[in-house]
């Protein structure tokens, strides 16, 4: 995604910015840390905070970006 330099505002800019963080850390103080990266290109265990949250979206292929 780009934005139009003619379109940025500062409201604008913070939205993005806020929009960026959330994407990057999932909008937990501390982040999203794969715990399993080192054994596998798809990582299905990770820390959030205190809690470890496991997703199973990939299959025995490997990952997918298409749900089906």
């Amino acid at each position: 995604m780009s934005v139009d330099p003619a379109a940025r505002t500062a409201r604008r800019d913070a939205d993005l910015a806020v929009a960026v963080r959330l994407a990057l850390d999932g909008g937990t103080p501390g982040g999203v840390e794969p715990l399993d990266w080192l054994s596998t290109t798809a990582p299905r265990r990770r820390r959030s905070g205190a809690e470890t949250l496991v997703y199973g979206w990939a299959g025995p292929w490997g990952a997918t970006p298409l749900a089906v």
